[in-house]
């Protein structure tokens, strides 16, 4: 039943406690809202207090912050919405257009006509290499594979210099607008999958944007900003950076290679650190190197609770006590690891009471005790009839329940503990963020609208 899925946690010996006060993604990066005491059951007709309609769709998952509701629009706009009941206060748009400079501009303009031009002739000359395989070099289709090669030469080397002021590549579920927006109280912050970070006060002013890098994959940006020790930190690329709130300037940069997760932020003792997706574990102040062999974790992201550091997706399996000795011994025993279902993990992890809830991307969730490893139970998620859908929303924990959602709207309401008791389904329209619970309410951002539920 279990097999080479890695679960990886990793004890603190001293203490690691959260070092995040931002709201931002899942919340305050857990996944779990303790004060909130959200209506269980709901429906397109049920419990819906509002819903407005967005320009386009994303999969950004709501931020609230003094009484806001910040989420985003494909391709590139922040949106800002009252809490209270949906109306939009303002949005902004971050193209290049409203963000570079007038040479970086004309380069990426230049970039994009040459992209044009190039890519269909690549194209050409996949299939005539595949119509000229074991042929003679006089052969009709070697002759003019060539030629074509020859006309290519100048244009493969004019890419490589220009290629880094295109647009990146996008997948059509990732998109450019799934990083989820952060802030410190006093201003918004936003990343999109073009490379352009921005921030903003509550008010919609502007305070600065700019092209920070590019994702280096051909599927898209999915890691979200955060706030961390008075910085705001981003993944992009195979670059960890960190900003100055206020100006967008550039702290300081750390290698860490490109995952789809978001970077975590947590203390350990005094200091504040950052662990990243990539399984490295970064200092906030300045950026440096602390440890980099503690994941990796390929598709989510890594949770902190009650002192215990958890990865839980398809990396190799470690288990690390996170003290003093963590920083300058690499060969630290393991605590503990556990096999579990192999497969892919969209959903980031959920760690309540002993336990901690993994789901695979085709809805099999495994509950795994978290102070041995041990599998508690498995089992297959139904999420109703029709085409087997796709958890990318990770799990919350709200008012003593747990919240499973797919990305066919349905959201399933389970009792925590160590059997499965199911005691909630409610249906709404697609979504792939992560739901937000705020007191009595839920906020969802699902790809046509901002809906707000409550009683």
């Amino acid at each position: 039943m279990l097999r080479s899925l890695a679960a990886l946690a990793i004890v603190v010996s001293v203490c690691i406690t959260p070092a995040w006060a931002a709201p931002g993604w899942r919340g305050d990066g857990t996944g779990r809202f303790p004060e909130a005491t959200p209506p269980q059951d709901w429906s397109m007709e049920a419990n819906i207090l509002w819903k407005t309609k967005l320009a386009d769709w994303s999969n950004a998952s709501p931020m609230l912050e003094d009484n806001r509701i910040f989420v985003c629009i494909e391709p590139s706009t922040l949106v800002c919405l009252s809490a209270t009941d949906g109306s939009i206060l303002w949005e902004r748009t971050n193209t290049y257009e409203d963000v570079l400079t007038a040479e970086d501009m004309a380069l990426h303009k230049e970039a994009e006509a040459l992209r044009e031009a190039f890519h269909p002739l690549q194209r050409e000359e996949k299939n005539l290499a595949r119509k000229a395989k074991d042929k003679p070099a006089d052969a009709p289709e070697a002759v003019k594979l060539a030629e074509l090669r020859k006309r290519l030469a100048p244009l493969k080397e004019k890419w490589e210099t220009l290629s880094k002021h295109a647009t990146p590549g996008k997948h059509s579920v990732t998109g450019f607008s799934t990083p989820t927006p952060t802030s410190d109280g006093q201003r918004v912050f936003v990343l999109f999958g073009t490379g352009i970070a921005a921030g903003y006060d509550l008010k919609g002013k502007r305070l600065w944007a700019r092209k920070i890098g590019k994702p280096t994959r051909g599927w898209g940006q999915s890691a979200s900003p955060l706030i961390c020790d008075d910085k705001v930190v981003m993944q992009i690329g195979a670059k960890l950076i960190a900003l100055e709130p206020a100006s967008g300037q550039t702290l300081w940069t750390s290698d860490s290679p490109a995952q789809w997760g978001s970077p975590l932020a947590a203390s350990i003792g005094d200091s504040a650190v950052i662990a990243s997706p990539a399984g490295h574990l970064i200092a906030a102040s300045d950026g440096q190197m602390l440890r980099e062999d503690l994941g990796p974790l390929p598709w989510n992201s890594p949770v902190v609770h009650d002192g215990v550091l958890y990865l839980l997706d398809t990396s190799k399996a470690l288990a690390l006590p996170l003290g003093p000795d963590l920083l300058t011994d690499g060969d630290s025993a393991p605590t503990w690891k556990e096999a579990l279902r192999k497969d892919r993990y969209y959903a980031s992890p959920l760690i309540h009471d002993g336990l901690a809830y993994a789901i695979t991307q085709g809805g099999v969730l495994t509950v795994l005790d978290t102070t041995t490893g041990s599998e508690v139970y498995t089992q297959p998620l139904k999420f109703g009839p029709g085409k087997k859908p796709t958890i990318y929303p990770s799990p919350a924990l709200a008012g003593g329940h747990l919240f499973i959602s797919a990305d066919n709207g349905v959201t399933l309401v389970l009792k925590p503990g160590r059997t499965y008791e199911e005691v909630g389904r409610n249906e709404l329209e697609p979504f792939r963020s992560c739901p937000l619970f705020v007191g009595k309410r839920v906020y969802i951002r699902t790809l046509q609208h901002l809906v707000c539920i409550g009683e």
